[in-house]
Order: C-alpha cells, then sequence, then structure tokens
C-alpha cells in the first residue's frame, strides 16, 4: 500500500485537475451566451458549488499532507463553505420560483421532482 503522502498528492492533483474542468466549464457555457435560461443558471450554480467544495477539499487535504496547524486553510475553507451555501440558496429560490409558479398555473400543490436535489 502507498504511504499516506503519496496518496495525499495523489488526491490534491486529483482535486486540482477536478477544478480546472469545472472552471473551464463554466467558462465554455459563458462564451457561448448560456447563461440566460432558467436551467443554465441552475447548471452553471451547481457547477460553482462544485468548484467551492472541490477547493475546499483541496485546502484540506494539502493541510493534512503539511501536518501542520490548518488554521489558514480552515479560513479559507469557510469561505468556499459559504460560498457553497450561497449557491445552494440559489437553487432553492428558483426552485420555490418555479413550484410557486406551477401552484398558481394549475391551482394546486405541485411535487415538484426538482427538490429532490
Amino acid at each position: 500500500m502507498a504511504d499516506e503522502a503519496t496518496v495525499l498528492e495523489e488526491v490534491m492533483d486529483n482535486l486540482k485537475e477536478a477544478g480546472q474542468r469545472i472552471r473551464a466549464t463554466q467558462s465554455l457555457l459563458r462564451s457561448q451566451g448560456m447563461t440566460d435560461g432558467e436551467n443554465h443558471r441552475d447548471l452553471l450554480t451547481r457547477l460553482s458549488t462544485a468548484l467551492a467544495m472541490t477547493e475546499a477539499a483541496y485546502l484540506k487535504a494539502r493541510c493534512v499532507l503539511r501536518g501542520g496547524s490548518c488554521r489558514h486553510s480552515m479560513i479559507e475553507a469557510r469561505r468556499l463553505w459559504w460560498s457553497y451555501i450561497s449557491s445552494l440558496q440559489e437553487v432553492s429560490r428558483s426552485y420555490s420560483w418555479k413550484e410557486n409558479n406551477h401552484e398558481e398555473a394549475l391551482g394546486e400543490s405541485v411535487d415538484h421532482p426538482g427538490w429532490r436535489l
């Protein structure tokens, strides 16, 4: 079995690549003007959330690898966590708006599948 440092370095490499791919995906959507539709906004919000969580995981892995104090990394992770919470609130507002509009149109309550994240 590989030693812990080797595994953590590979984890960090994978997380770094994942972050780069998420950023490239965001950039592609924006460069193609795919930001206005409700589904596109939802996708971009989810990509932002994924990026924040990926960056937080990278920082934690780096902290564990260094074996020292994680104070600076944890402050940065907390900032990323709040970014994640903000993204979730945006998704929640989007689904809340959709459900309210469906209820008005149908005159009844709707079990919207979008609530099951």
